[in-house]
């Protein structure tokens, strides 16, 4: 393997030359001429080839990016991922990082992946039939299955019956002396009826659901009556929601004034933005 920052060109010309000398080469290249053999492929070879190639390839629709690791959703509704793997969130079935694309386990059913979301340490994915998939770190409740126990292959999250949900967001941040380590994870969730669902850590109120206890199971939150959501958005211990009049509404942690709403004050339940 090369080693950081090396030169490759230059390596590649030391293995060159010591693998032929001039007078080999061109020795070689007449041999080549005296059989009459073309040095450049027939017209149309190359092109041929390569379309062979990108017809069986996959091809990414949609990417997220959590702490140190990424996922990516394909044109057939499968997941790949790849880095950090500690907790299980390349969803292989394994904890072992990996620094190229591993097939995600989706459960069977012929279940087909169109958009994912990415934590500090855990992941989410919609499915096609409106279900919700979810992996990795599990310590507040953040995969929504039910329980606190950490999965390294994607579990069902427990939706309200009936509900089909069309968009997500994976929240979380960091903590740690001396190096980087992840913290509590929260969900997010945009269902057909423009209601939002939450789930994980809710020390701060980033679930919106009135209350700072953390749900390991999906939480309605607390919007004003008739008002329909149609995005979300996952910050570390905040969480932002646009509404189909094209409002933003904000909750969670406001030590920054993260939440928009010209205070400094956390909310347990959505503040509109003043947005100008």
């Amino acid at each position: 393997m090369m080693r950081p920052g090396a030169d490759r060109s230059s390596s590649g010309a030391r293995i060159g030359r010591a693998g032929f000398s001039r007078a080999s080469g061109w020795a070689f290249v007449l041999v080549l001429l005296l059989l009459g053999l073309a040095v450049a492929p027939a017209s149309g070879a190359g092109s041929a080839s390569l379309k062979r190639e990108t017809s069986t390839a996959v091809k990414v629709t949609a990417v997220a990016g959590g702490l140190f690791h990424v996922l990516a959703v394909t044109s057939t509704g499968a997941v790949f991922a790849w880095g950090w793997n500690i907790v299980g969130q390349l969803g292989d079935g394994s904890t072992n990082g990996s620094d190229v694309p591993v097939k995600v386990r989706l459960p069977g059913g012929g279940a087909k992946v169109t958009a994912v979301a990415a934590g500090s340490e855990h992941n989410l994915a919609v499915t096609s039939t409106g279900a919700v998939l979810a992996w990795g770190y599990n310590a507040d409740g953040e995969l929504g299955d039910g329980t606190k126990t950490i999965s390294d292959v994607p579990v069902k999250v427990k939706l309200p019956p009936g509900t089909k949900v069309t968009a997500i967001a994976a929240g979380g941040f960091l903590y740690g002396v001396g190096g980087i380590t992840a913290g509590p994870d929260h969900s997010l969730a945009v269902t057909s009826t423009g209601a939002v669902l939450a789930w994980g850590y809710n020390a701060d109120g980033e679930l919106g659901d009135g209350s700072r206890t953390n749900s390991d199971v999906p939480m309605k939150v607390k919007l004003h009556a008739g008002m329909k959501v149609t995005a979300v958005a996952a910050g570390d211990l905040h969480s932002l929601a646009v509404t189909s009049t094209r409002a933003v509404l904000a909750w969670g942690g406001n030590n920054f004034g993260q939440l928009g709403d010209g205070s400094y004050e956390e909310s347990d339940v959505p503040v509109q933005v003043n947005v100008p």
